[in-house]
């Protein structure tokens, strides 16, 4: 983040040790996942779910972001609606 022009969202992406780079469009998916509920304001939302996601996975987080938006339509067989986030 030293360079300028990458922002925390920037470095979590090109991170050799990927983070959790939430946007607002994921911050909704990861709202209703973690949190059993979709957010008013998803962008507000970051900070928290970045965190939880650190105590939850550790660095493992980067992976697991990749994971879901890479599998939600198999996700969506637990009951959750994440076509209408």
């Amino acid at each position: 983040m030293e360079l300028k022009g990458i922002g925390e969202y920037s470095a979590d992406i090109v991170s050799p040790h990927p983070g959790f780079a939430l946007d607002v469009w994921s911050a909704k998916i990861f709202s209703v996942l973690m949190l059993g509920e979709e957010s008013k304001s998803p962008r507000t939302m970051i900070p928290k779910l970045k965190k939880m996601a650190d105590d939850r996975w550790g660095h493992w987080r980067g992976y697991v972001f990749i994971y879901v938006l890479h599998d939600l339509r198999n996700l969506g067989k637990f009951n959750l609606d994440l076509t209408r986030v």
